[in-house]
């Protein structure tokens, strides 16, 4: 990989630990989600008009798959926010990064004909055992209903990067795409909540962590999805999964003590991560 792409997904793969350990700090955690949405759709269409670069969509199809990645990524904000509202930073992130990872390898080999390798499924296998040795913790007792929202956002993410995968490959500029596709997630979000009950507290919150959530989310999505158009995808995902180890230092810095099971769980899931890029 050149070097640019590689210093792109690496600082990407720091900013998206980061926003989500903002997130994390934050007291309202899906009231700051909606605003996190939101803002980086508006900042990263803003960027997108200040550089025109080309063409934003230029085959009618990549905008159907930025749709699809637009209904992944609000499914994946709500999942987040409880998520990360119910287990600590450390875990719940382990699980969402490492699980996408696992749930893309298969679904990329069965609709996308990529091959299985050796390395790929030996990875895939240590991070199915890393997961269900983290499931097996006292976690799962004291934070289970954090974790099983965790599983649902591996999910979310996994959809969302292949959709962003197919509309990169017919063409679709990074920037753009993000913005429509969490554009799309805004518009959903903002649906689903009119047609609920009306829930207790703020819909959106501004203060706090979220300007600066705001910011290095827009740009850890922009640099991933640049970086991918630039790289191969397999080694770019490979690399863009060091942000499990980013998200482990940050939750040391917010004060979280993994047990040493946790800690042998959370090394598997990121060994396993990893390795199964670079078997992709």
């Amino acid at each position: 990989m050149a070097l640019l792409p590689l210093g792109l997904v690496i600082l990407s793969a720091f900013l998206h630990a980061a926003w989500n350990a903002l997130l994390k700090q934050h007291r309202q955690a899906e009231a700051a989600a909606r605003s996190i949405m939101v803002g980086s759709c508006l900042l990263a269409l803003a960027t997108a008009l200040a550089l025109p670069l080309g063409p934003w969509f230029p085959h009618p199809k990549a905008l159907a798959w930025t749709a699809l990645a637009g209904a992944f990524e609000g499914a994946y904000f709500i999942a987040l926010a409880r998520a990360l509202s119910g287990a600590p930073l450390g875990a719940a992130y382990a699980v969402m990064r490492g699980g996408a990872t696992l749930f893309v390898w298969p679904l990329s080999v069965a609709l996308l004909g990529e091959r299985v390798t050796g390395l790929g499924a030996g990875s895939a296998l240590i991070m199915g055992v890393g997961i269900l040795l983290l499931g097996s913790s006292d976690l799962r007792r004291t934070h289970g209903a954090g974790l099983a929202w965790s599983f649902l956002g591996a999910g979310c993410i996994a959809g969302y990067h292949l959709a962003y995968k197919q509309a990169l490959a017919l063409g679709a500029l990074p920037l753009p795409l993000f913005a429509a596709s969490v554009g799309t997630a805004s518009l959903l979000r903002l649906g689903l909540d009119a047609i609920r009950p009306p829930q207790p507290g703020p819909r959106f919150a501004w203060g706090g962590t979220v300007p600066l959530a705001i910011v290095t989310c827009t740009a850890s999505f922009g640099l991933f999805l640049w970086a991918l158009r630039l790289g191969g995808a397999g080694l770019t995902l490979s690399l863009r999964n060091t942000s499990l180890i980013f998200a482990q230092l940050l939750a040391l810095g917010l004060g979280e003590r993994p047990g040493p099971r946790q800690w042998v769980a959370l090394g598997l899931l990121s060994a396993g991560a990893v390795g199964l890029g670079l078997g992709r």
